[in-house]
């Protein structure tokens, strides 16, 4: 579970890199503090119910399973991610 915990964490700074950088360059500068803000306060009203979720999946589904399955649903958002023209670094 560690190795998948760390490919988790090495799939995150893939991520969110990209999406932070697009956001920089299509938002207007005037209004960049607004869309950071408006997507952190949904980031935080969304971590309730995401706890709540985890905690009924975790008592149901081995533990190894659900690791396994969020690696899997965050490598294939990279590859959308990735293939996406807007949010090609280069």
């Amino acid at each position: 579970m560690l190795t998948v915990a760390i490919i988790i964490g090495l799939i995150f700074r893939f991520v969110n890199t990209p999406i932070g950088i697009a956001f920089q360059r299509y938002v207007p500068k005037e209004k960049l503090g607004r869309v950071n803000a408006i997507i952190n306060l949904l980031s935080q009203e969304l971590i309730p119910f995401s706890t709540s979720l985890a905690g009924i999946l975790v008592d149901n589904v081995p533990l190894s399973y659900f690791y396994h399955v969020v690696a899997h649903g965050m490598g294939f958002a990279t590859l959308i991610a990735y293939q996406s023209k807007s949010l090609r670094l280069i």
